[in-house]
Order: structure tokens, then sequence, then C-alpha cells
């Protein structure tokens, strides 16, 4: 991983490439309910490698790039994760409607063997996912 942050202006740059292994744990951690799935546990083994890049400035924009086995498993991945995004939308509607939000603007396309997952977020935003520990970590 590379975090490159420019003090002077405030932004900053996280960008991180993934091999299988590390692709596979990084899901783990940002998808934990798919454990709860077999088929979701299948496709994750199947990810070849993932890369990760964050731009933090005027707001936060993310983007997530997963090379999968084969282009069936990134539409099949792809499919899987807008199922679980707006399941997990439609479960947060009122009570994080910041984190609701976020997760309707992200975009989840396949290419060929790729899986992109694309996310935007605002300062206004942020703060008051932060706010929230939406990304605080349970122990």
């Amino acid at each position: 991983m590379f975090p490159l942050i420019n003090e002077a202006n405030g932004s900053g740059m996280i960008w991180a490439v993934m091999d299988s292994d590390y692709a596979h744990l990084a899901m783990q951690q940002l998808a934990p309910e798919a454990a709860q799935f077999p088929q979701a546990q299948q496709l994750v083994s199947r990810i070849r490698a993932m890369s990760l890049t964050i731009t933090a400035g005027s707001g936060v924009q993310a983007s997530f790039q997963s090379i999968c086995a084969t282009p069936d498993d990134a539409n099949t991945f792809a499919a899987l994760l807008q199922a679980g995004l707006l399941y997990k939308r439609y479960q947060l509607g009122s009570s994080n409607p910041d984190l609701a939000s976020l997760l309707d603007s992200t975009t989840i396309t396949p290419a060929g063997d790729r899986l992109n997952v694309r996310l935007s977020l605002t300062d206004a935003q942020m703060l008051s996912l932060i706010r929230r520990n939406t990304f605080a970590v349970t122990m």
C-alpha cells in the first residue's frame, strides 16, 4: 500500500494493489456479511487481485477494481454486490440516511473479468458518517 498525502492543501490519496491473498482478506473486512452466503465465498476465492484508490480533498472518492477469474465471475459478483447494497440500503433507510445515500450512489460495473466499484462522499456526508461511528470497528 502506498499512501500519498499532500499536507500543504489538505488533500491526500491512498492507493493499494493487492494480490489474491490480500484481496480475499480485504473482501472479508469490507463485506463481512458475504460470509453468510456460500456462493459469495466461492466468488471471493476466485478474485485474482484488487486495487483500491481513495482520494480525499473536497469530499472523498473511492474506487475498487477486482480482477476476477472469468467474466462470468465478474458479472455474478456485480449482481451479488448490487443486491447486497440494496438490501443494506433498505436496512439503514431511516437509521443512517447518509450511509443509505452513499449506498444509493455507489456504482458497480462489470467489465470483462474486472469489477469496478465507485463511490463519492461530500465533506458533510463524511463528517456525519464519522459522527455516527459508521467506520468504527467492533472488537
